[in-house]
């Protein structure tokens, strides 16, 4: 008898220290993209999605730049409660130039249907083309409403004008080609297998 009063005085008191446990929500998450002054607000464009952002941490000051959010996801908003800079620019990037800035990244890609399957079927095209260096094989591709912009570094103008006309094979003229050609390349050679 006595054994079974220890029993459940032990898990009365388990119980009670559960009970009186500070709760760590489940739901609480770390992201990080692109903060934007919006009309109404802030907006954090993370992980292919665009949230309204509130929360009690100095949103205005990092507006423009790439942040680390950690806090609470409902709907279509995020209640920040942390907040870590990331780099001065959306891009990932170190430059602070705004026109850099305002252009697409990764994240910015269209989630319609037909969006994501022209950068699928050009991506196809520039890795299933062996005589393309690595650098070229990864190049960003952004779809966007049907427009395609083109971002990165290639060794050589050869491979940018091979790149654009992969891409304007599947989307037309809706190709904006911003790829950049890297003057002292080391990876000018084509990849070879």
């Amino acid at each position: 008898m006595c054994k079974w009063r220890q029993r459940r005085g032990l898990l009365a008191v388990a119980a009670a220290l559960a009970l009186s446990a500070p709760q760590i929500s489940a739901a609480a998450e770390t992201m990080t993209g692109c903060l934007e002054k919006a009309d109404r607000g802030f907006a954090f464009n993370a992980s292919g999605k665009r949230l309204t952002v509130t929360g009690d941490v100095e949103l205005e000051k990092h507006a423009g730049h790439t942040v680390k959010l950690t806090g609470e996801e409902s709907g279509n908003s995020f209640r920040a409660t942390a907040l870590e800079h990331v780099s001065p620019t959306c891009d990932g990037s170190p430059s602070s130039s705004t026109a850099a800035a305002n252009q697409p990244t990764a994240s910015d890609q269209g989630n319609s249907e037909a969006d994501i399957e022209t950068t699928a079927k050009i991506r196809r095209a520039i890795v299933e083309d062996d005589n393309l260096s690595v650098a070229a094989h990864n190049v960003t591709i952004v779809t966007r409403d049907g427009k395609v912009t083109l971002r990165g570094e290639v060794p050589s103008m050869q491979e940018k004008s091979a790149v654009a006309a992969k891409a304007e094979t599947v989307a037309g003229s809706a190709v904006d080609n911003q790829l950049t050609v890297k003057t002292d390349s080391k990876e000018s050679t084509p990849k070879k297998e």
